[in-house]
């Protein structure tokens, strides 16, 4: 494995660790609101979490992508 390809595995990590705290971050005040019927920040937790799952999502498509291309490349 390359230093480049290592350094992106990192640069995901690092990504994926800081969604993954701010989606247990916004849940823990998401139950807060909701207990305290503070129905805008509830949504705004809503809102930061779907972001969060978001970026999850782009970050695994962008690993997925780059197996795809890793194995093409080692087929040829």
């Amino acid at each position: 494995m390359g230093l480049s390809k290592n350094l992106l595995q990192q640069d995901h990590l690092h990504k994926a660790t800081r969604e993954s705290v701010c989606i247990v971050s916004c849940l823990h005040t998401l139950r807060s609101a909701y207990k305290n019927s503070d129905f805008k920040t509830a949504q705004t937790m809503t809102e930061n979490i779907s972001r969060s799952v978001n970026e999850l999502k782009k970050l695994n498509d962008e690993i997925e992508k780059q197996l795809q291309q890793d194995l093409i490349k080692s087929l040829i």
